[in-house]
């Protein structure tokens, strides 16, 4: 009852000295494990140690173990686990989990995104995410993941569909889902809507890989103009990996060594100082198709997040 009142509460440091003393003296009971490390793992930033009580709960799961709760737990670590980039053990612990509780939707849901992720065993990822928007077809989080599953698999009419039906679904669509949006309708050849759903997720949450993929699809239609900015010789070249991480332009000699980064800011400043951004990126550019306006709301996310 105490355990109770103090989740209700929200009461972390009360939560996880009762867990410590059940363990103390009732070391079978898997709640006192499950709750001290959700607790230590999600709200006190001591994953390390969380993790660490988690396994050990697993060293108490027996025959007689509450099926729920011993899933939850092993559910719980393949959660943590696959945020920490752990994918063999976060998949041995989903595997763990689906021994207790093979139809539970949320674990069979976070082991499909897992599996879609890494891109393996596509096929059972699908099965796994086909069951759960089956149950809950009007569910977002699951919707997206069958979307995304879908998506690896090259399926991308199907995966457009389903991650439609995930925006309509949510309320408040994440950056997420607007992400795999634009990923998706990318790849059905529509880069005028696949940018606009970049922009929406850039707008919610500034992500790295976003930029990327913005940074890379201006830079394929403006070469020759982007050229024109550099030393001679030295080339930007918007073939795979000529993009970092961060959103800067990888730069190369005629030999091809790598002759380092310029943000978009700083080749800007090499051009002539009278040429406006939006003048800069559409004269004589291969990008009439696209949007203007929305081109150029991209692109200042971009500066400020180089």
């Amino acid at each position: 009852q105490l355990l109770a009142y103090a989740v209700q509460r929200d009461d972390m440091e009360e939560m996880t000295k009762i867990c410590s003393e059940g363990i103390d003296y009732n070391p079978e009971i898997l709640e006192y494990y499950y709750y001290k490390g959700i607790g230590l793992c999600y709200f006190m930033g001591r994953t390390d140690e969380g993790l660490e009580i988690l396994r050990q709960a697993t060293r108490q799961i027996g025959e007689g173990s509450n099926p729920e709760m011993a899933s939850d737990i092993y559910t719980a670590m393949g959660d943590l686990l696959q945020k920490r980039g752990e994918i063999e053990e976060a998949c041995s612990c989903y595997e763990a989990a689906m021994q207790y509780t093979p139809t539970d939707l949320l674990l069979l849901n976070n082991y499909a995104y897992l599996l879609a992720q890494e891109g393996s065993e596509l096929a059972k990822a699908e099965q796994m995410s086909r069951r759960t928007v089956e149950a809950e077809p009007d569910n977002a989080t699951y919707l997206d993941t069958y979307a995304w599953v879908l998506y690896k698999l090259e399926r991308y009419d199907e995966a457009l569909t389903h991650i439609e039906r995930a925006i309509i679904a949510d309320a408040q669509p994440s950056d997420v889902l607007y992400e795999h949006a634009g990923d998706i309708i990318y790849r059905l050849g529509n880069k005028p809507q696949a940018l606009d759903y970049w922009r929406k997720a850039l707008e919610l949450q500034r992500k790295t890989e976003v930029i990327r993929k913005v940074s890379h699809t201006i830079i394929s239609g403006i070469e020759d103009e982007l050229q024109q900015l550099l030393p001679e010789g030295i080339v930007a070249d918007s073939a795979a990996g000529s993009i970092s991480s961060n959103g800067r332009v990888r730069l190369f000699d005629s030999a091809g060594r790598n002759y380092g980064e310029r943000s978009f800011n700083e080749l800007l400043m090499c051009s002539q100082a009278s040429v406006k951004l939006s003048e800069w990126f559409i004269k004589g550019s291969q990008i009439a198709d696209l949007d203007r306006q929305a081109l150029q709301e991209l692109m200042l996310l971009v500066l400020e997040n180089r």
